[in-house]
């Protein structure tokens, strides 16, 4: 098996961590406080997985994304 067949089969549990009530109030912080730094901004987001934090980089003024192998949830 290579690597990116392991990370390719474990895509579906990535975003299992961000439903964890314990991370709740971190998660939220983080969401909002994102777009405020990225905004206007050109994003390299490498090893971006599934693209979970992509999601809140909509202000930006561009964005590049890659993770070798990996599928969204």
């Amino acid at each position: 098996m290579t690597m990116q067949d392991y990370y390719a089969a474990r895509a579906k549990e990535y975003d299992q961590i961000y439903a964890k009530p314990t991370r709740q109030a971190d998660l939220r912080q983080m969401e909002a406080w994102l777009p405020t730094v990225l905004a206007g901004r050109n994003v390299l987001e490498i090893a971006c997985g599934t693209g979970y934090w992509t999601q809140f980089s909509e202000p930006v003024q561009s964005l590049f994304g890659d993770c070798i192998g990996v599928q969204s949830g």
